[in-house]
């Protein structure tokens, strides 16, 4: 029999770079769902989890006794088919995982339900494409949507992306206030379309990142340009 006492008074575990499996997060699992249970983040980044072990974290989560929040399974081996929704906690975080836009389009689905509790969405270090970008988008300007930091890094958006989310950010609707774009292929040209939208009185981005791309003195006069303005 599993002990699983030490877990009544943790409220946060790391267990970050091991050499945890699938069976390791299984009797995390069962671990979690106890009702004496406190932990609250859930720190497994940087081990060997699969598809199969995000289906089991999924399950424990719907448990109404599970009390974890923030999921990090950042740098593990979880691909489309694994990325079921999980909609039961405010912080995720899939980065440098092998997430593609179908793996996103499903993430999209989960995150515009009315249920869906997440605020802090990273999916960083992935291959995602304008094309994810775009699911992503629509998802965002859903009201339902709770996603207020969205951190997309070292993907593979191009300029074209970057108007998608132009489109997004000035929606009413959409509560993105932090925006993570970082090491993508964002030239001058989708620098202009950003500058275009951060000055719109309905967009809430306060936070921009876009550091390790293709931005040259043209793309910093135009930022320059929209930061001085009333409405950014």
């Amino acid at each position: 029999m599993v002990e699983f006492g030490l877990l009544n008074f943790l409220s946060s575990l790391a267990l970050v770079s091991n050499q945890i499996t699938d069976g390791a997060v299984d009797t995390l699992c069962q671990a979690s769902q106890t009702p004496t249970c406190k932990v609250s983040a859930l720190n497994l980044r940087g081990n060997q989890i699969t598809d199969a072990g995000v289906v089991s974290l999924r399950q424990a989560l719907q448990t109404p006794t599970c009390k974890v929040t923030a999921l990090n399974l950042c740098d593990n081996w979880i691909t489309d088919a694994g990325v079921t929704p999980i909609c039961n906690v405010t912080e995720l975080h899939l980065s440098n995982n092998q997430i593609t836009g179908a793996g996103v389009a499903s993430l999209c689905q989960a995150i515009q339900t009315p249920t869906c509790k997440v605020t802090e969405f990273y999916v960083s270090y992935n291959q995602i494409t304008d094309g994810g970008v775009a699911s992503l988008c629509q998802a965002m300007q859903t009201p339902t949507c709770k996603v207020t930091e969205l951190y997309l890094s070292y993907n593979q958006i191009t300029d074209a992306g970057v108007a998608s989310l132009c489109q997004e950010i000035q929606t009413p609707t959409c509560k993105v206030t932090t925006l993570g774009l970082g090491n993508n292929h964002i030239t001058d040209s989708g620098v202009a379309s950003l500058c275009q939208e951060i000055q719109t009185p309905t967009c809430k981005v306060t936070e921009l990142y876009l550091g390790r791309n293709h931005i040259t003195d043209s793309g910093v006069g135009s930022l320059c340009l929209a930061i001085q303005t009333p409405t950014c």
